[in-house]
């Protein structure tokens, strides 16, 4: 049994070293990393997709509970509101809906290259996806550890991580362009893929964000009244 759970674990440390090896080359060259991944990578793009979308919403909890902490050392501590924060609907139910607007990208993006490649596989394109979400996912992280030292640093780099992640469409789109002659353009692809994304955010994250702001306007005014 020792024996075992001694290789378990040996595979376990190999593969976190095999995925931090790929994530530091993703970093200092995302696209180019990203143009030779095939679907052999498809785990590797899995994780770094649900890392980025975990990291968001934790890092936005984390500044606001600091912030409401920072209130109530100037109020006092009778108000108590950070302690009523509701970790899964802040963070959880977040989580899941950034993960669906990624798989819906995803999929909308597969169904419209399949034309430029007929031998194209899912598993390679959520691969290319994951590649350059690894800036983005850096960036998040960075931003998750600034959440202690400065909130104003922590959203600014919470922002240009969303913005990077928001261009990551057309660079997965040209990353097959080597068979350009096929299939519908690739300008019209990333068009309707943002359209996509666009309809499954206002879907989504709109009565997510309704539900959130309600949450927290009756959090604070039922300890304030």
């Amino acid at each position: 049994m020792n024996h075992v759970n001694s290789e378990q674990l040996n595979q376990f440390k190999s593969s976190m070293l095999d995925f931090w090896c790929f994530f530091k080359l993703a970093i200092k060259n995302p696209y180019g990393v990203a143009q030779g991944v095939t679907e052999k990578y498809f785990l590797k793009g899995i994780i770094i997709l649900i890392l980025y979308s975990l990291l968001i919403p934790a890092t936005f909890y984390n500044v606001l509970k600091i912030g409401i902490k920072s209130i109530e050392s100037v109020l006092g501590d009778y108000t108590n509101f950070s302690s009523q924060l509701s970790f899964s609907a802040l963070v959880i139910s977040p989580f899941v809906m950034i993960l669906i607007v990624h798989f819906v990208t995803v999929i909308t993006s597969y169904i419209f290259l399949k034309g430029k490649k007929t031998n194209l596989q899912l598993k390679e394109v959520i691969a290319r996806y994951g590649t350059l979400y690894s800036v983005s996912l850096a960036l998040v992280c960075f931003a998750f550890i600034l959440s202690y030292v400065s909130l104003t640093l922590c959203l600014i780099f919470v922002l240009v991580s969303v913005f990077m992640s928001i261009s990551v469409v057309p660079l997965v789109i040209s990353s097959f362009q080597n068979t350009k002659t096929k299939g519908i353009d690739s300008l019209y692809i990333i068009s309707i893929v943002y359209i996509v994304m666009a309809i499954t955010q206002m879907i989504l994250l709109r009565s997510m964000i309704i539900n959130t702001i309600y949450r927290i306007s009756d959090l604070l005014l039922g300890n304030l009244f």
